[in-house]
């Protein structure tokens, strides 16, 4: 009797040891958030206020290698304001998250009354980050403080602003 007791400890602590959570089970991997997020990507759709735009109405590119991140996005919805902005700045990947921010940002602003520049950093300069998650559907990475998530697949990458908005990049990949 004391001998199958104590065969029923062992399995049960084996049991437990073999099913434990591990850390690359509590985050994901550093390798996952980088493949997310790095890379070239080009945009594709523009949803803004339930409406969806698609090239030529919008153009974009979205980049992130060595630790740089440059965003261009043209738009050319409205027929009284067109935009264009580039923001140019940096970003860090870590197993437990992503964060960036931009160093330098421009708004130009082109309507009947002329081109207006801005150069604020969005979100007030601060640094955004976000906390990442690996579901069944692909990689997520949720925002930390503001509602900004990010969706990732091998070929695709959709930034939601939690109000219904996104924009939907396709991963340019080198031949």
């Amino acid at each position: 009797m004391r001998k199958l007791l104590l065969a029923t400890q062992v399995s049960a602590i084996a049991l437990l040891i073999l099913f434990r959570p591990t850390p690359s089970d509590a985050q994901p991997a550093i390798q996952d958030v980088k493949s997310c997020m790095e890379g070239v990507y080009v945009l594709e759709e523009f949803k803004r206020d339930g409406e969806v735009f698609r090239p030529p109405q919008i153009a974009g590119r979205f980049i992130a290698l060595n630790g740089t991140v440059t965003y261009i996005f043209h738009d050319r919805t409205r027929q009284t304001s067109q935009t264009s902005i580039v923001g140019i700045g940096k970003y860090t990947i870590t197993a437990s998250g992503y964060s960036y921010n931009y160093d330098d940002y421009t708004t130009y602003t082109h309507s009947a009354a002329g081109t207006t520049v801005s150069r604020q950093l969005p979100f007030q300069g601060r640094i955004r980050s976000f906390v990442p998650r690996l579901e069944s559907d692909g990689m997520h990475l949720h925002g930390v403080e503001e509602p900004q998530n990010y969706h990732c697949t091998p070929d695709a990458r959709t930034v939601s602003d939690g109000a219904g908005n996104y924009r939907k990049y396709r991963r340019i990949r080198s031949e």
